[in-house]
């Protein structure tokens, strides 16, 4: 039999007679039956290396079925392990070279520092070493100005080993976002954009821009329109090692830039007596009416008394919402008011006897504005007083104004002319009365009213001298009076005969005097 080393194994092959088998530590390695010239291995934990050799043996039994010379045997193998070569003296630990970063700045993420490792003596007990990092290890959304590496320690093969160690090392590591801080939506209607402040700080690498710590987010909301719930922009912070934190948008406040919606009505083109009065109504969908009355108003003219305009403008009324806003109401034209009378100009007086019936006096009636409502009119007169009169006459306009004139008239007695002995035009149809000159004439007539009735006027009636119209030569057709002539100038009523007398005194030389007048009332 023979073995050969193959570490940490050992190969042998059996040779002889009859049925080969073998066992090794209770383990079958050959089963009987086995071949002559069969080739078997046992495997065991090779000694450790010693500094001198070192003999060993192995057993191997065989199976009573085989042979081996002429019994079934146990076979001790015997073999060495010759000492193994020891390394040199080692008594340097390996070298250890690291890249480090700049401890004295701020990192936005774990740092790393990559090492290199050598061993020019025994050599590197972990072949592995000779590159290999150290890094830190910051947990996401902090920051710390003393992140520390972990450390690692490098051995060779000397015995006993020889060690170095690399790291720690201490970094500024940053891995939180600045932190921001905003105002809210005061929920107060705004007129104007609203501005909400913001704070912003950073407690590990600290503001890439100084200005963030303190700054402003506003609406922007459209002019003439209103919103409840307007989001201010937002606004980006970093650090100085890029962390970033986003300020806003802030929603939730409420911005008015609109005025209050105003509708009036408008004028209706008829003709007013008096101011016209317009109905208007208000509303605010924002911050709302300051006034909450002004939700209905109305708006007025104010045409001066004893005017009229077709065109007349309402007042004007200012509409606020409780932001400040504002809208104008009017003015409204186009309104027509007429507060002028109409102009009533009275006809020419007429003249009516004692007792008419039926006397009227008139007038024209004419008006600038709503027009008149008849034109001319008229008014009744009393009659029943003789002498110059007044009477009212009123003409109206469309709207009910009204002008009321004082008309003149006359009222006068009848007078049908006077009585014999004077001829008279009026009742005998001859033009004249020749009296004997030194007589006296008796002068008779009658005043009547209307209806012929002779009345008696309500003063005496005066006579009026006649003028001397020059000598006549026209014979006498008269009788003579020798009356003693009236000591009055007026004349006298004979209540008897419903009618006034006056004796008019002698007259010598032959004239001829016209009655040209009449008698008046006194």
């Amino acid at each position: 039999m023979s073995l050969a080393r193959l570490q940490p194994s050992y190969s042998f092959t059996v040779s002889g007679s009859g049925n080969l088998g073998a066992t090794f530590s209770g383990v079958t390695i050959f089963g009987a039956g086995t071949t002559n010239g069969k080739t078997g291995q046992v495997t065991w934990t090779t000694p450790a290396a010693q500094a001198t050799a070192q003999n060993y043996s192995i057993v191997v039994t065989f199976d009573a079925n085989t042979t081996i010379n002429e019994s079934p045997a146990t076979v001790t193998i015997k073999f060495s392990v010759a000492g193994a070569p020891q390394p040199p003296s080692d008594s340097t630990a390996p070298q250890i070279n690291c890249t480090v970063p700049d401890q004295t700045i701020w990192y936005g993420a774990d740092v790393t520092v990559n090492c290199t490792a050598s061993d020019s003596g025994s050599g590197l007990a972990n072949a592995g070493d000779a590159n290999f990092s150290l890094a830190t290890s910051v947990a996401a959304g902090t920051e710390t100005a003393s992140a520390v590496t972990n450390s690692k320690t490098v051995c060779d093969k000397a015995s006993p080993a020889n060690c170095a160690t690399a790291g720690p090392y201490t970094f500024k590591v940053d891995k939180k976002a600045p932190v921001v801080s905003c105002g809210s939506a005061d929920g107060v209607w705004h007129g104007s954009d609203v501005s909400i402040a913001c704070r912003a700080s950073d407690g590990g690498s600290g503001l890439v821009n100084d200005g963030d710590a303190s700054f402003n987010l506003s609406t922007s909301v459209t002019a003439n329109t209103e919103d409840a719930n307007a989001s201010t922009n937002s606004y980006n912070v970093a650090d100085g090692v890029g962390n970033s934190a986003t300020a806003g948008p802030i929603s939730g406040n409420k911005v008015d830039k609109k005025a209050p919606t105003v509708s009036c009505g408008s004028a209706d083109g008829n003709w007013h007596g008096s101011d016209v009065s317009i109905a208007c109504t208000a509303s605010d969908a924002g911050s709302g009416l300051v006034n909450p009355a002004d939700a209905r108003f109305s708006l007025s003219t104010s045409v001066p008394a004893d005017t009229e305009d077709a065109n007349a403008s309402t007042g004007t009324h200012a509409v606020g919402d409780a932001v400040g806003n504002s809208a104008t109401a009017g003015p409204i034209s186009g309104n027509k008011v007429d507060k002028k009378g109409p102009i009533v100009t009275c006809a020419a007086a007429p003249t009516f006897l004692l007792n008419q019936s039926d006397a009227t006096v008139s007038a024209t009636v004419t008006d600038g504005g709503s027009g008149a409502v008849a034109s001319p009119v008229s008014a009744s007169v009393p009659t029943s007083a003789v002498g110059s009169q007044t009477a009212s006459v009123t003409g109206y306009d469309k709207v009910g104004n009204r002008t009321t004139q004082s008309c003149s008239y006359r009222v006068n007695y009848r007078f049908d002319g006077f009585l014999q002995p004077i001829n008279d035009t009026a009742h005998t149809g001859l033009t004249m009365s020749v009296f004997k000159a030194g007589s006296t004439i008796p002068v008779k007539f009658q005043l009547k009213d209307a209806n012929g009735v002779p009345v008696q006027a309500s003063s005496a009636i005066t006579w009026m001298a006649p003028v001397n119209m020059g000598a006549t030569t026209a014979a006498i057709d008269e009788s003579s009076y020798s009356d003693p002539a009236s000591s009055v100038s007026y004349y006298r009523w004979d209540s008897t005969s419903q009618q006034y007398i006056l004796q008019l005194g002698h007259v010598e030389e032959p004239s001829q005097y016209p009655l040209a007048h009449r008698p008046q009332a006194r």
